[in-house]
């Protein structure tokens, strides 16, 4: 596969090989009227590959200001899980960074509806949230969280340092995969970041993403999927360095990055660890990623096959789980009300409308066991504990669960 002519790498401007193609894509979190059908944006969602940082992105992003707005659909405290998940996390923060300074300044990068901070400022301790969608951001003004309603940017990082000093803490998750200028955001972060402050953040992990063939993790929101590799490349331009990381299972396989500035901390002996293991993976060449994109063409045409024989033999098939993933499968597999009578959701925002692109209904996850169904597709198998207990009725009388990845299968057989 030859390298692209025009397009380069947005971290370190390097030639880049094209891997998917997964054609014209709606913006992922853009449900959707039935009147606003006709003004429904699509771009070309396809991913590329540097050889020379490492880094795995898309070869274009919609303008951000289409993707975070008022009417951003997503709300991280409705998963009683990630809950839990960020209230252990600020334990652990505090416990072994935090609580040695004196007063600290902790800064958030995508703050959604404040899940993650409302445990500072239940402990009265300084923090500032950073969220461009006014929606979310409004939520997490209401708990009396110190909110910025803007985007991450130098102007604002200026900001930030007159008025607050620097962050003991800037933290991030399943965020910074979002910005596209990744140089502009270490270049803020390194100007923002106090002496002995560190620079956590987690986001889907490039190397699950490829073992597991969860392409699903691929749509306009995520303009990268990071490795250790690509991640310690970035930082050795501005002076900080990878001083631990941890494995999660959140979102399908999350990798959390703890940055500092270079020498100021003794490296876990975990980075080179994973480093390695990535190497031996293949995640720093381009044939790996080549194989990913004949994985992505097998997951489509076993799919379709699937959901077609199901159709006739005239079985219901319904999903669960409206996510921003799900709109990457269902568009790339053409995957229409044809085969898939409706998507079961809990965001009051999602409800009523349809999938971006292929316009399936959405229905309140109240209906779920209302309505009967042969099969469900759990798209949100990232939370597949949690929906299998709360909807332990619907496989009483035989209904059952579709499973997605690696590749598609029934399961409860």
């Amino acid at each position: 596969m030859n390298s692209f002519l025009n397009y380069n790498c947005s971290c370190c401007n390097n030639n880049l090989v094209l891997i998917n193609n997964f054609g014209k894509m709606p913006l992922a979190n853009a449900f959707i009227d039935k009147k606003l059908f006709h003004k429904e944006h699509f771009f070309d969602l396809k991913t590329a590959f540097c050889e020379k940082c490492k880094l795995f992105q898309l070869v274009d992003q919609p303008k951000k200001e289409l993707m975070f707005n008022d009417k951003y659909p997503f709300y991280s405290s409705l998963s009683e899980g990630m809950k839990l998940h960020f209230t252990n996390l600020y334990k652990n923060i505090f416990k072994n960074h935090l609580s040695q300074f004196d007063d600290p300044l902790s800064l958030e990068i995508g703050c959604n509806d404040g899940i993650f901070l409302e445990n500072f400022k239940i402990n009265n301790l300084r923090h500032i949230g950073i969220e461009p969608s006014s929606n979310v951001a409004n939520i997490a003004k209401n708990k009396s969280i110190n909110v910025l309603n803007k985007f991450f940017n130098n102007e604002l990082t200026n900001y930030i340092i007159k008025n607050y000093g620097e962050a003991h803490l800037i933290y991030a998750a399943n965020v910074i995969c979002h910005i596209k200028d990744i140089n502009s955001l270490f270049s803020s972060v390194e100007k923002l970041l106090h002496k002995k402050g560190k620079f956590i953040f987690e986001d889907p992990y490039l190397g699950d993403v490829i073992k597991n063939n969860q392409f699903d993790q691929i749509y306009d929101e995520h303009v990268y999927l990071f490795s250790i590799i690509s991640i310690e490349n970035i930082c050795k331009r501005y002076n900080l360095e990878i001083v631990d990381c941890e494995k999660l299972l959140t979102h399908g396989g999350s990798m959390r990055y703890h940055i500092a500035r270079t020498g100021e901390y003794l490296v876990n002996e975990k980075v080179s660890k994973i480093k390695d293991e990535e190497i031996q993976l293949g995640l720093d060449k381009k044939d790996i990623y080549l194989k990913f994109d004949e994985n992505c063409k097998k997951f489509k045409n076993n799919f379709v096959n699937l959901l077609r024989d199901l159709s006739d033999k005239n079985q219901s098939v319904v999903g669960y789980a409206a996510t921003s993933k799900s709109t990457t499968i269902l568009n790339y597999c053409n995957i229409s009300s044809e085969y898939l009578n409706c998507i079961f959701d809990s965001t009051e925002d999602k409800q009523g409308k349809f999938s971006p692109g292929m316009h399936i209904p959405i229905r309140s996850d109240a209906d779920f066991t209302k309505i009967k169904s042969n099969y469900c597709i759990l798209f949100a198998y990232n939370h597949k504990k949690e929906i299998l207990e709360k909807e332990h009725k619907y496989s009483i009388n035989g209904s059952k669960w579709i499973e997605l990845f690696p590749l598609p299968k029934i399961i409860n057989d």
